[in-house]
């Protein structure tokens, strides 16, 4: 990716940063995150490797962390996402 690439995925990642500080827009920062990290977690597992340049799996536990965190944080915030039923008001 070099140059180009990382610029786009810092943009991106700091685009999800700020959405996740607004109470409005913590579900679509949560969106953002998990494809970044969804991502990184991918090209972990089919290009680099878990180890990557000696660091003993530093990084792809710090995406794995991020990645189950923002699933929790998106499922306390399920209710602000518009259009979208609770999965706990489902109808029996």
């Amino acid at each position: 990716m070099e140059a180009w690439g990382r610029y786009g995925q810092g943009g991106w990642e700091l685009l999800a940063a700020v959405l996740l500080i607004w109470p409005r827009t913590v579900w679509l920062g949560c969106f953002l995150t998990l494809g970044a990290m969804g991502a990184a977690l991918m090209s972990h597992v089919a290009v680099l490797g878990v180890a990557v340049q000696g660091d003993r799996g530093l990084l792809f536990a710090m995406a794995t962390t991020t990645f189950t965190a923002t699933l929790i944080t998106l499922w306390l915030h399920q209710r602000s996402i518009p259009h979208i039923t609770p999965l706990n008001d489902w109808p029996e």
